[in-house]
């Protein structure tokens, strides 16, 4: 703002003040949302260019610069200076809710030495994981993408148990054959489609299935819906700790999964499918969010299932 009033320059130093603690602090940054700021138009105008116009928040720019850009440029006017108190008022709310979910935790510089790549590219193989403020049924989730065509796309989900009475094959009308072949192998929640379905996520090509890793890749991974083969007597001697159970599926029309990504909904990553097959000890998208390292890392530590929102400010009259 040009004018050079005592109060303009706090208020400017205290956004701007702000405004580093969100560069610091990217899981904060992944909290914001522009209907929160509706009522301003200017505020609303920061959100979006911070979000580089998509519903999320993905690692692109500085706050900082941002908000230096933005309020230096505009005229100085009554509605800038509402706009400024106004966007101090969201960003310290914002800044508070952080505080109370510890969020406001400085992140190593040091960065992984294979992490995951982020590719801008669908295809069958790849992973999509989902924004922080992502709700069910696709909160905190990993997908693999198992196809890829004119047709659509479809996926799995691979990180969530889901339901603790579906979590086991023991909940599903299965051969009882199978069931003493695999007694504890978890069943994992693949997505909210035919969610009675249950397929298999493996590498032994003699099993057979829809191959999901790209061609060139030297472990493939297959997706497999007929569970007799597992207990077929020439596979007797596969290993059973190489074998992924879901249940249901993900599936997006022809262009929609695209809409979601130019929203911001999902990142879309190349990793190791071994992730899949042997998976981390803490769970997947908190590990690949953390492999990527930076902002990214920070954004990790938003925990599931609490309301971020912050509504809009209504005049009373």
């Amino acid at each position: 703002m040009r004018t050079t009033s005592p109060v303009t320059r706090v208020l400017y130093r205290e956004l701007l003040r702000s405004a580093k603690l969100l560069d610091k602090h990217a899981a904060v940054k992944a909290l914001m949302c522009p209907s929160e700021v509706a009522d301003s138009a200017i505020c609303h105008k920061a959100v979006m260019g911070l979000h580089q116009h998509q519903l999320c928040y993905w690692p692109y720019e500085s706050a900082k610069q941002r908000m230096r850009a933005l309020f230096r440029t505009s005229p100085a006017s009554s509605e800038a200076l509402d706009a400024a108190f106004r966007g101090l008022r969201y960003l310290n709310a914002k800044l508070h809710l952080a505080q109370e979910y510890d969020l406001l935790h400085v992140e190593s510089d040091e960065l992984p030495s294979r992490p995951p790549r982020i590719t801008t590219t669908i295809r069958r193989g790849v992973f999509l994981i989902a924004h922080p403020l992502t709700v069910r049924p696709f909160e905190q989730s990993v997908v693999l993408l198992t196809r890829h065509d004119t047709k659509g796309t479809k996926g799995v989900i691979v990180n969530d148990e889901g339901d603790a009475k579906q979590s086991s094959l023991h909940s599903y009308p299965v051969e009882s054959a199978l069931q003493a072949a695999f007694p504890s192998h978890p069943l994992l929640y693949g997505g909210p489609v035919a969610t009675n379905s249950i397929q298999f996520l493996h590498p032994h090509a003699e099993l057979g299935g829809s191959l999901v890793t790209p061609d060139e890749v030297d472990t493939p991974v297959f997706i497999q819906h007929d569970l007799s083969v597992l207990v077929k007597p020439a596979h007797a001697n596969i290993d059973r700790s190489k074998v992924t159970f879901v249940h249901g599926h993900a599936s997006w029309v022809p262009k929609q999964l695209q809409r979601e990504l130019d929203a911001g909904g999902w990142l879309m990553v190349e990793a190791p499918l071994a992730l899949v097959l042997n998976p981390p000890a803490k769970n997947l998208w908190v590990h690949m969010l953390q492999e990527l390292g930076d902002e990214h890392a920070a954004m990790s530590r938003i925990p599931k299932s609490v309301d971020f929102y912050v509504p809009p400010e209504v005049e009373t009259i």
